[in-house]
């Protein structure tokens, strides 16, 4: 759990990777009810090299994802609702 992220532009992954796709998950907390909204974002694959189609992970990398890339979802379904992650929640 962590306290208002609205100082930042967004969140830092370092990470390794075997070039596949993966989703970065929040969840944040309404104030008015008992309920998490729930945003998802792609972390975008790197460029695929021998050794990770051998199934080997690639080399340490940092990757940026902006608030604005995360999108509201429920049980992994975009939602159609305009709702904007929020890190001051």
């Amino acid at each position: 759990t962590f306290g208002p992220l609205d100082e930042f532009d967004g969140i830092a992954f370092s990470l390794r990777s075997d070039s596949r796709p993966y989703v970065a998950t929040i969840k944040t907390s309404r104030l008015m009810q008992d309920t998490q909204e729930i945003f998802q974002a792609l972390l975008p694959p790197p460029p695929c090299s021998r050794n990770s189609e051998m199934g080997e992970l690639g080399p340490w990398r940092e990757v940026t994802i902006p608030w604005s890339a995360f999108v509201l979802t429920w049980r992994g379904f975009v939602q159609e609702q305009i709702i904007s992650l929020d890190p001051r929640r």
